[in-house]
C-alpha cells in the first residue's frame, strides 16, 4: 500500500487531480474518487478523509448526490 504523501501534498492538490480525472475521463466525482484510490492503492477510508477536508469536493460531490437523487436536498436550490 503507498502512502499518500508519495502522491499528494495537500487537499488542494488532492482537489485539482479529481477535478482533472472527472473532466479528463468524464467520469462522475464519486467514480474519480473511486478511480484515485484503486489506481493510486490508496484505501477509500483516507480518500474520504482528504474529501472532508476539501469544501469544494464536498459541495461538488453533494450536488451531484443531489442531482442524482442518491441523497435529499439540504434545503432549496436557487434556479440557475
Amino acid at each position: 500500500m503507498k502512502e499518500i504523501s508519495d502522491n499528494i501534498l495537500s487537499v488542494k492538490q488532492f482537489t485539482e487531480t479529481i477535478e482533472m480525472l472527472v473532466k479528463k475521463r468524464d467520469c462522475t466525482y464519486i467514480d474519480a474518487l473511486t478511480l484515485y484510490a484503486e489506481e493510486n492503492e490508496v484505501e477509500i477510508e483516507t480518500v474520504a478523509s482528504l474529501v472532508k477536508n476539501s469544501h469544494v469536493l464536498k459541495a461538488k460531490l453533494a450536488a451531484e448526490s443531489e442531482d442524482n437523487k442518491t441523497i435529499k436536498p439540504q434545503g432549496s436550490k436557487l434556479p440557475l
